[in-house]
């Protein structure tokens, strides 16, 4: 539970799209105070979003609990004091309906906070919702199935929610939210499947997505700029004790080693003859393995100088992290050495991870290989050092790990993953509700959209607290607006946790290995 909340609060300190942005922290218990040390390539931005996230949501938790309390007053039984009792039935009304208003203006200045912390983000992935949905309306459209036409009208309908200004950013978001959902997405997940199908039958790069997985990923992402902030909100209150006491501190990025110099063993023999035994007759094997690859698309011979002359490595933010605690010998809290990040941990720093003495929790990983990662640089490296020799054997078993994996796929042993973003879509692949699609009822004020808010009958009783509570809120981004009834893209409740389960995740770079 922690962990998840955490990872969400890393999360929404991410504000553009892209390899570089990435947040990691870890929390130590320094003088009874909870220092939540933090490690980013925007480390300034990140810690105030996260110092007035960590305000916001500690604020929200006091006023949910005062209200808990005002509810729970018992007035006197006694007969003789009856006007008394209406009257502090009064007053505790009162006071429950203030603290609503409390907490609608809280909920409504976080989700705004969010958005606009990653308005670069949230822009990115509307303008590609906006590039691919018309390609899939068109694919739907010529297939000879009728049951398409709903879910044809109802991606016209997210088309006309796209709004990618500041001030249209939260209603996008919402609309996306709503439709996370629904029915549409488990269509647009049958067509991404028979879409990849196509893809390998037709023997197309696997380095790149079609329009419905594009669609899908950029669906999930957006409502997960309100999903997240939501799920904060709402469990604010159990890590309240933490969020009170909190402290943030930046860590200084650690440097990273040089990058390696090619000689004249940087060739394709000699790499090999490093990777197997002396004399092994697989050698010869693997480099003509190899060179029938470099017919292909895959061209790995091509990739590996293209990456050789134009990489700049650097230290990976939850490495630093890692480092930092293990340097000053930190006292992780209760006990968990668990480094809380905004996306999945790369291949790299995986095995970074598993092969440290430190003795981390293993992060979640998305599998893929960045040329540009590289190890902290370990100053005045010699031999019987206690840190050069930690390094030193540290990186001779992650090399063994990624040189086994690089057989192994040489073999057909073990099949690299299909090219994927490196963030979640956060949408789960389970089955859902299939309900159908009802109208969307759009309110225009001239040539604006207005989004508008689901009422308590799109969301089972209790399946979606988060749901209740942009309920709730009801039209607060837009009062000026009427009462009406919003997306019918209905579905079923969506859980953090499928994050980590989703494979389908942002065109940010990496590779499979």
């Amino acid at each position: 539970m922690r962990r998840e909340y955490m990872r969400n609060l890393a999360f929404i300190c991410d504000g553009k799209k892209g390899r570089y942005t990435f947040t990691a922290f870890s929390v130590a218990e320094v003088d009874g105070a909870y220092v939540f040390c933090l490690a980013s390539p925007s480390p300034r931005k990140c810690k105030i979003m996260l110092e007035r996230s960590i305000g916001t949501l500690v604020e929200y938790a006091i006023t949910a609990d005062n209200k808990k309390k005002k509810r729970t007053a018992s007035p006197s039984p006694r007969k003789s004091k009856i006007m008394l009792e209406r009257s502090i039935g009064t007053l505790v009304e009162y006071a429950i309906t203030a603290d609503n208003k409390k907490k609608k203006r809280i909920v409504q200045k976080f989700l705004r906070k969010c958005i606009e912390h990653a308005k670069k983000r949230v822009s990115a992935y509307i303008n590609d919702v906006k590039a691919a949905i018309p390609a899939c309306i068109e694919k739907m459209a010529n297939k000879s199935n009728r049951n398409n036409d709903a879910h044809v009208e109802g991606l016209r309908l997210l088309l006309a929610h796209c709004r990618d200004n500041e001030s249209g950013h939260v209603d996008t978001c919402v609309a996306m939210y709503r439709a996370s959902k629904s029915a549409l997405m488990r269509k647009l997940y049958e067509e991404e499947k028979l879409e990849k199908n196509w893809y390998v039958d037709q023997k197309f790069s696997g380095d790149e997505n079609g329009c419905f997985a594009r669609v899908r990923h950029s669906i999930g992402r957006l409502a997960s700029r309100i999903h997240k902030p939501l799920l904060l909100l709402l469990n604010a209150a159990l890590m309240q004790d933490i969020l009170q006491s909190a402290k943030v501190e930046v860590i200084e990025q650690s440097p990273c080693a040089p990058k390696p110099v090619a000689d004249s063993q940087t060739t394709l023999p000699a790499i090999l003859r490093r990777m197997f035994p002396k004399d092994d007759p697989d050698v010869a094997n693997a480099e003509q393995a190899l060179v029938d690859l470099q017919e292909t698309w895959r061209k790995p011979l091509t990739r590996y100088m293209d990456c050789e002359r134009e990489c700049n490595p650097f230290v990976h933010s939850e490495v630093s992290v890692l480092e930092h605690f293990y340097k000053y010998k930190l006292k992780f809290l209760e006990g968990d050495r668990y480094v809380y990040c905004s996306k999945p941990a790369c291949f790299a720093c995986k095995l970074y991870f598993a092969e440290h003495p430190a003795r981390m929790v293993v992060p979640e990983s998305h599998g893929k290989v960045y040329p540009n990662w590289g190890p902290p640089l370990i100053e005045n490296f010699k031999k019987k050092d206690a840190d050069s020799d930690r390094q030193r054997d540290l990186m001779i078993k992650i090399t063994k790990t990624v040189r086994d994996e690089v057989v192994d796929h040489l073999w057909g042993r073990n099949v690299p993953p299909e090219w994927h973003p490196d963030s979640t879509t956060g949408v789960s692949t389970l089955e859902m509700s299939l309900h159908g699609l009802e109208d969307d009822i759009v309110a225009s004020k001239g040539d604006n959209h207005v989004v508008l808010y689901a009422p308590d009958v799109h969301y089972r009783v209790g399946s979606s607290p988060e749901g209740e509570l942009l309920h709730e809120i009801g039209h607060a981004f837009n009062e000026s607006s009427a009462s009406l009834r919003s997306s019918g893209l209905e579905g079923y409740q969506l859980h953090d946790e499928d994050d980590l389960d989703e494979d389908n995740s942002d065109e940010e770079g990496g590779a499979s290995l």
